[in-house]
């Protein structure tokens, strides 16, 4: 795997956006997802508030080849329910 990581020349090139109250909008990894593997392309995430600024959810996606946006397919787990399970 690490191998596949040789023809990466830019490890990230971060863009913020921010709203007019200064929150968080989105951090979009702008680095060159042609360099890497299918299975660590460059990220995109958008954050969502509520009406009192707090974070409520945070929506991760990747740029593809093409230079268009992808999830990975891979179902979401809550660490809190693995906890649960440990218990």
């Amino acid at each position: 795997m690490l191998g596949d990581l040789g023809a990466v020349t830019t490890v990230h090139d971060w863009r913020y956006e921010w709203d007019a109250a200064d929150n968080l909008l989105v951090v979009d990894d702008e680095s060159d997802g042609e360099q890497w593997p299918a299975h660590v392309k460059p990220r995109r995430q958008r954050v969502a508030h509520d009406a009192l600024y707090r974070v409520v959810g945070i929506e991760h996606d990747y740029r593809q080849d093409d230079g268009t946006y992808a999830a990975t397919g891979q179902a979401y787990q809550d660490w809190r329910d693995e906890q649960a399970h440990q218990r």
